[in-house]
Protein backbone atom coordinates (compact mmCIF):
# COMPACT_ATOMS: atom_id res chain seq x y z
CA UNK A 1 0.00 0.00 0.00
CA UNK A 2 1.27 3.64 -1.09
CA UNK A 3 1.63 6.09 1.22
CA UNK A 4 1.65 9.95 1.34
CA UNK A 5 3.42 12.47 3.73
CA UNK A 6 1.54 14.71 4.99
CA UNK A 7 2.42 18.07 7.49
CA UNK A 8 0.68 18.02 10.68
CA UNK A 9 0.27 21.32 10.74
CA UNK A 10 -1.57 22.23 7.91
CA UNK A 11 -5.29 21.25 8.77
CA UNK A 12 -6.78 20.17 5.44
CA UNK A 13 -3.66 17.95 4.77
CA UNK A 14 -4.09 16.04 7.96
CA UNK A 15 -8.03 16.19 7.44
CA UNK A 16 -7.26 14.50 3.68
CA UNK A 17 -5.04 11.55 5.08
CA UNK A 18 -5.76 8.10 5.45
CA UNK A 19 -5.25 6.33 8.15
CA UNK A 20 -1.93 4.55 6.90
CA UNK A 21 -0.84 7.51 5.49
CA UNK A 22 2.40 9.09 7.33
CA UNK A 23 2.44 12.25 9.48
CA UNK A 24 5.12 14.22 9.87
CA UNK A 25 5.34 15.85 13.08
CA UNK A 26 7.14 18.65 14.66
CA UNK A 27 10.21 17.80 15.89
CA UNK A 28 11.27 17.85 19.86
CA UNK A 29 13.93 20.04 20.90
CA UNK A 30 17.42 18.68 20.01
CA UNK A 31 15.71 15.61 17.95
CA UNK A 32 14.60 15.58 13.91
CA UNK A 33 11.35 14.78 12.36
CA UNK A 34 9.47 12.13 13.57
CA UNK A 35 6.63 10.45 11.19
CA UNK A 36 3.64 7.63 12.23
CA UNK A 37 0.34 6.41 10.26
CA UNK A 38 -2.12 9.19 10.95
CA UNK A 39 -4.11 6.03 12.76
CA UNK A 40 -1.68 5.66 15.16
CA UNK A 41 -1.61 9.72 16.32
CA UNK A 42 -5.19 9.63 16.33
CA UNK A 43 -5.37 6.73 18.39
CA UNK A 44 -2.69 8.06 21.00
CA UNK A 45 -4.77 11.11 21.28
CA UNK A 46 -7.85 9.11 22.31
CA UNK A 47 -6.43 7.03 24.74
CA UNK A 48 -4.14 10.06 26.32
CA UNK A 49 -7.36 12.42 26.36
CA UNK A 50 -9.74 9.81 27.71
CA UNK A 51 -7.75 8.18 30.19
CA UNK A 52 -7.08 4.68 28.94
CA UNK A 53 -3.88 2.67 29.36
CA UNK A 54 -1.59 1.85 26.45
CA UNK A 55 0.17 -1.03 25.73
CA UNK A 56 2.32 0.15 22.62
CA UNK A 57 4.11 -2.30 21.46
CA UNK A 58 6.81 -2.92 17.89
CA UNK A 59 9.63 -4.57 17.31
CA UNK A 60 12.88 -2.55 18.83
CA UNK A 61 13.58 0.66 16.62
CA UNK A 62 10.25 1.05 14.92
CA UNK A 63 9.86 4.60 17.02
CA UNK A 64 7.45 3.69 19.85
CA UNK A 65 9.46 6.12 22.52
CA UNK A 66 10.66 8.36 20.03
CA UNK A 67 6.27 8.66 19.06
CA UNK A 68 6.06 9.39 23.04
CA UNK A 69 8.54 12.31 22.79
CA UNK A 70 7.04 13.59 19.78
CA UNK A 71 3.75 13.96 21.64
CA UNK A 72 4.75 15.00 25.07
CA UNK A 73 8.17 16.92 24.45
CA UNK A 74 6.87 19.04 21.62
CA UNK A 75 3.37 20.17 23.01
CA UNK A 76 2.30 21.74 19.46
CA UNK A 77 1.74 18.25 18.22
CA UNK A 78 -0.66 17.77 21.05
CA UNK A 79 -2.35 20.50 20.82
CA UNK A 80 -3.04 19.82 16.98
CA UNK A 81 -3.85 16.37 17.68
CA UNK A 82 -6.78 17.64 19.95
CA UNK A 83 -7.53 20.56 17.24
CA UNK A 84 -8.38 17.54 14.62
CA UNK A 85 -10.28 15.51 16.97
CA UNK A 86 -12.65 17.50 19.14
CA UNK A 87 -10.56 16.95 22.18
CA UNK A 88 -10.41 20.04 24.66
CA UNK A 89 -6.62 20.27 24.55
CA UNK A 90 -4.21 20.15 27.77
CA UNK A 91 -0.32 20.02 27.60
CA UNK A 92 0.61 16.33 28.58
CA UNK A 93 2.50 15.86 31.55
CA UNK A 94 4.81 12.74 31.57
CA UNK A 95 5.72 10.69 34.60
CA UNK A 96 9.15 8.65 33.20
CA UNK A 97 8.99 5.21 35.42
CA UNK A 98 11.92 3.01 34.30
CA UNK A 99 11.27 -0.30 34.99
CA UNK A 100 14.53 -2.01 35.18
CA UNK A 101 14.70 -0.10 38.63
CA UNK A 102 12.53 -2.15 40.38
CA UNK A 103 13.99 -5.65 41.93
CA UNK A 104 11.21 -7.06 43.79
CA UNK A 105 6.86 -6.14 43.17
CA UNK A 106 6.63 -4.28 46.31
CA UNK A 107 8.81 -2.02 44.96
CA UNK A 108 6.61 -1.02 42.81
CA UNK A 109 4.51 0.65 45.82
CA UNK A 110 7.09 1.39 47.67
CA UNK A 111 10.53 1.97 48.93
CA UNK A 112 12.71 1.76 51.84
CA UNK A 113 15.66 4.41 52.33
CA UNK A 114 17.59 5.61 54.87
CA UNK A 115 16.51 8.86 56.62
CA UNK A 116 18.31 10.10 59.34
CA UNK A 117 20.22 6.91 60.06
CA UNK A 118 16.60 5.44 60.54
CA UNK A 119 14.78 2.91 57.81
CA UNK A 120 11.73 4.65 56.52
CA UNK A 121 9.15 3.69 54.25
CA UNK A 122 8.53 6.33 51.40
CA UNK A 123 6.34 5.94 48.16
CA UNK A 124 7.99 4.42 45.06
CA UNK A 125 8.35 6.94 41.91
CA UNK A 126 5.07 5.36 40.62
CA UNK A 127 2.98 6.02 43.55
CA UNK A 128 4.75 9.70 43.92
CA UNK A 129 3.62 10.73 40.05
CA UNK A 130 0.04 9.43 40.66
CA UNK A 131 -0.34 11.89 44.33
CA UNK A 132 1.79 14.75 42.25
CA UNK A 133 -1.10 14.20 39.27
CA UNK A 134 -3.69 14.79 41.35
CA UNK A 135 -2.68 18.02 41.92
CA UNK A 136 -2.14 19.18 38.28
CA UNK A 137 -4.86 17.02 36.32
CA UNK A 138 -6.86 19.96 36.11
CA UNK A 139 -4.51 21.93 33.98
CA UNK A 140 -2.54 18.24 31.94
CA UNK A 141 -3.23 15.08 31.02
CA UNK A 142 -0.98 13.23 33.31
CA UNK A 143 0.88 10.31 31.76
CA UNK A 144 2.62 7.46 33.51
CA UNK A 145 5.00 5.87 31.04
CA UNK A 146 6.38 2.29 32.52
CA UNK A 147 9.41 2.19 30.25
CA UNK A 148 10.64 -1.12 28.35
CA UNK A 149 8.62 -3.66 30.42
CA UNK A 150 10.13 -6.25 28.74
CA UNK A 151 13.30 -5.57 30.57
CA UNK A 152 11.81 -5.87 34.13
CA UNK A 153 14.39 -8.81 35.58
CA UNK A 154 11.47 -10.84 36.66
CA UNK A 155 8.01 -11.50 35.61
CA UNK A 156 6.85 -11.33 39.62
CA UNK A 157 7.97 -7.13 39.09
CA UNK A 158 4.96 -6.86 36.52
CA UNK A 159 2.56 -8.07 38.70
CA UNK A 160 3.36 -5.09 41.27
CA UNK A 161 1.28 -2.97 38.54
CA UNK A 162 -1.86 -5.31 39.40
CA UNK A 163 -2.97 -2.83 41.76
CA UNK A 164 -2.08 0.19 40.20
CA UNK A 165 -3.49 -0.19 36.13
CA UNK A 166 -7.12 -0.82 36.04
CA UNK A 167 -7.49 -0.02 39.63
CA UNK A 168 -10.32 3.60 40.17
CA UNK A 169 -7.90 3.85 43.10
CA UNK A 170 -4.34 2.61 44.44
CA UNK A 171 -3.06 2.76 48.18
CA UNK A 172 -0.22 4.60 49.31
CA UNK A 173 2.23 3.60 52.03
CA UNK A 174 0.38 6.29 54.66
CA UNK A 175 -2.88 4.22 53.64
CA UNK A 176 -4.35 7.08 51.58
CA UNK A 177 -6.17 5.91 48.47
CA UNK A 178 -4.88 7.69 45.21
CA UNK A 179 -8.01 8.00 42.61
CA UNK A 180 -6.29 7.33 39.20
CA UNK A 181 -9.10 7.84 36.98
CA UNK A 182 -7.38 11.41 35.44
CA UNK A 183 -4.15 9.08 34.66
CA UNK A 184 -2.99 7.54 31.45
CA UNK A 185 -1.01 4.92 32.12
CA UNK A 186 1.53 3.75 29.17
CA UNK A 187 3.69 0.78 28.75
CA UNK A 188 6.21 0.15 25.59
CA UNK A 189 7.28 -3.63 24.94
CA UNK A 190 8.29 -5.53 22.45
CA UNK A 191 6.25 -8.41 23.14
CA UNK A 192 3.70 -7.93 20.04
CA UNK A 193 6.66 -8.81 17.57
CA UNK A 194 7.67 -11.78 16.68
CA UNK A 195 10.55 -10.98 14.51
CA UNK A 196 12.13 -8.85 17.37
CA UNK A 197 12.36 -10.06 21.26
CA UNK A 198 16.22 -9.11 21.51
CA UNK A 199 15.46 -7.10 24.39
CA UNK A 200 12.37 -8.92 26.00
CA UNK A 201 14.04 -10.63 29.20
CA UNK A 202 10.68 -11.92 30.76
CA UNK A 203 7.36 -13.12 29.31
CA UNK A 204 4.22 -10.46 29.58
CA UNK A 205 2.09 -11.21 32.68
CA UNK A 206 -0.98 -12.39 31.53
CA UNK A 207 -2.96 -10.88 34.34
CA UNK A 208 -1.14 -7.55 33.66
CA UNK A 209 -1.65 -7.34 29.75
CA UNK A 210 -5.74 -7.90 29.84
CA UNK A 211 -5.13 -4.72 32.24
CA UNK A 212 -4.51 -2.74 28.86
CA UNK A 213 -7.53 -1.06 27.30
CA UNK A 214 -5.83 -0.17 23.78
CA UNK A 215 -3.21 -2.60 22.47
CA UNK A 216 -1.50 -0.42 19.47
CA UNK A 217 1.38 -1.99 17.67
CA UNK A 218 4.21 0.25 16.60
CA UNK A 219 5.33 -1.38 13.12
CA UNK A 220 8.25 -0.67 10.86
CA UNK A 221 7.54 1.38 7.70
CA UNK A 222 7.92 -0.75 4.64
CA UNK A 223 11.22 0.46 2.36
CA UNK A 224 9.43 2.34 0.13
CA UNK A 225 7.79 4.66 2.99
CA UNK A 226 11.77 4.53 4.77
CA UNK A 227 13.02 6.29 1.39
CA UNK A 228 10.51 9.00 1.50
CA UNK A 229 11.08 10.01 5.32
CA UNK A 230 14.60 9.55 4.42
CA UNK A 231 14.35 11.72 1.68
CA UNK A 232 12.69 14.10 3.54
CA UNK A 233 15.06 14.55 6.72
CA UNK A 234 17.80 14.93 4.07
CA UNK A 235 16.08 17.80 3.43
CA UNK A 236 15.19 19.30 5.85
CA UNK A 237 18.08 18.37 8.19
CA UNK A 238 21.08 18.64 6.28
CA UNK A 239 19.65 21.32 3.92
CA UNK A 240 21.10 19.25 1.04
CA UNK A 241 19.78 18.21 -2.13
CA UNK A 242 18.88 14.76 -1.42
CA UNK A 243 20.90 11.53 -3.49
CA UNK A 244 18.20 9.15 -4.08
CA UNK A 245 20.45 6.18 -5.23
CA UNK A 246 22.27 7.02 -2.00
CA UNK A 247 19.11 7.71 0.12
CA UNK A 248 18.40 3.85 -1.61
CA UNK A 249 20.91 2.06 -0.71
CA UNK A 250 21.40 3.02 2.61
CA UNK A 251 17.80 1.72 3.44
CA UNK A 252 17.88 -1.32 1.15
CA UNK A 253 21.20 -2.03 3.46
CA UNK A 254 19.40 -1.24 6.90
CA UNK A 255 16.60 -3.98 5.72
CA UNK A 256 18.95 -6.44 4.85
CA UNK A 257 20.66 -5.79 8.47
CA UNK A 258 16.76 -6.06 10.27
CA UNK A 259 16.64 -9.64 8.45
CA UNK A 260 19.59 -10.66 9.55
CA UNK A 261 19.15 -9.79 12.96
CA UNK A 262 15.54 -11.55 12.59
CA UNK A 263 17.42 -14.47 11.91
CA UNK A 264 19.91 -14.77 14.82
CA UNK A 265 22.84 -12.85 13.34
CA UNK A 266 24.24 -10.01 13.50
CA UNK A 267 23.58 -9.96 16.90
CA UNK A 268 26.25 -7.60 17.74
CA UNK A 269 25.17 -4.79 15.18
CA UNK A 270 22.64 -2.30 16.60
CA UNK A 271 19.16 -2.03 15.20
CA UNK A 272 19.22 0.28 12.19
CA UNK A 273 17.04 3.40 12.90
CA UNK A 274 16.41 6.80 11.31
CA UNK A 275 19.22 8.54 13.37
CA UNK A 276 21.60 6.09 12.42
CA UNK A 277 20.96 6.57 8.77
CA UNK A 278 21.06 10.21 8.77
CA UNK A 279 24.68 10.24 9.91
CA UNK A 280 25.72 7.34 7.77
CA UNK A 281 24.22 9.82 4.86
CA UNK A 282 26.09 12.62 6.01
CA UNK A 283 29.46 10.98 6.63
CA UNK A 284 28.91 9.49 2.92
CA UNK A 285 28.86 12.76 1.92
CA UNK A 286 30.76 14.37 3.86
CA UNK A 287 33.92 12.70 4.10
CA UNK A 288 33.96 10.68 0.47
CA UNK A 289 37.36 10.16 1.26
CA UNK A 290 37.46 7.54 3.44
CA UNK A 291 34.98 5.43 1.48
CA UNK A 292 31.53 3.95 1.80
CA UNK A 293 32.88 0.82 3.77
CA UNK A 294 34.23 3.11 7.05
CA UNK A 295 31.57 5.47 6.44
CA UNK A 296 29.16 2.91 7.35
CA UNK A 297 31.00 0.57 9.65
CA UNK A 298 31.70 3.97 11.58
CA UNK A 299 28.29 5.04 12.04
CA UNK A 300 24.87 2.94 11.24
CA UNK A 301 27.21 -0.48 11.05
CA UNK A 302 29.16 0.39 14.30
CA UNK A 303 30.59 -1.57 16.85
CA UNK A 304 30.47 -4.87 15.06
CA UNK A 305 31.89 -7.73 16.46
CA UNK A 306 34.78 -9.49 14.93
CA UNK A 307 32.69 -12.39 14.23
CA UNK A 308 29.98 -10.32 12.19
CA UNK A 309 32.74 -8.18 10.27
CA UNK A 310 32.41 -10.23 7.28
CA UNK A 311 28.95 -10.40 7.12
CA UNK A 312 29.03 -6.76 7.39
CA UNK A 313 31.20 -6.45 4.48
CA UNK A 314 29.20 -8.86 2.06
CA UNK A 315 25.67 -6.74 3.10
CA UNK A 316 27.72 -3.64 2.40
CA UNK A 317 29.10 -5.38 -1.34
CA UNK A 318 25.61 -6.78 -1.95
CA UNK A 319 23.94 -3.15 -1.77
CA UNK A 320 26.61 -0.91 -2.76
CA UNK A 321 28.40 -2.81 -5.67
CA UNK A 322 26.27 -4.79 -7.06
CA UNK A 323 24.01 -3.25 -10.09
CA UNK A 324 21.29 -6.28 -10.12
CA UNK A 325 20.29 -5.38 -6.59
CA UNK A 326 19.06 -1.67 -7.19
CA UNK A 327 17.87 -1.52 -11.05
CA UNK A 328 14.09 -1.21 -11.51
CA UNK A 329 13.72 -2.00 -7.47
CA UNK A 330 12.31 1.76 -6.77
CA UNK A 331 10.47 2.65 -10.13
CA UNK A 332 7.63 3.69 -8.17
CA UNK A 333 9.59 5.53 -5.47
CA UNK A 334 11.30 7.37 -8.36
CA UNK A 335 7.88 8.21 -9.84
CA UNK A 336 7.08 9.91 -6.41
CA UNK A 337 10.09 12.36 -6.69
Amino acid sequence: MKTKLYDIRDKEEYRAATPFDMIKLIPAKGNHSHYKYKYALEIMSFGICNQKSIHLSGPTGAGKSSLIEAITEEPENFRFLCDYSGYEYKPPLLYEIEMVKFDTPGECHERTVIKNRDTVVVPSEIIEALQDSQEKKKDHYPIVYFMEMGRVHTASIQGGLLNIVGKPHVKSPDNQMIPTGSVCFIADSNYQAADDATYTLVTFDEALKRRFDINLSIPHFPEENQVHIMHDLVHDTLDKTPDLELIKNIIKLGQMIRQYKAEGNLVSVSEPNPKGYLTCYDMIKSLPGIGINLAITNSMLGNAATDDLKLVDTSIQTVFYSHQITADRFSAIDDVF
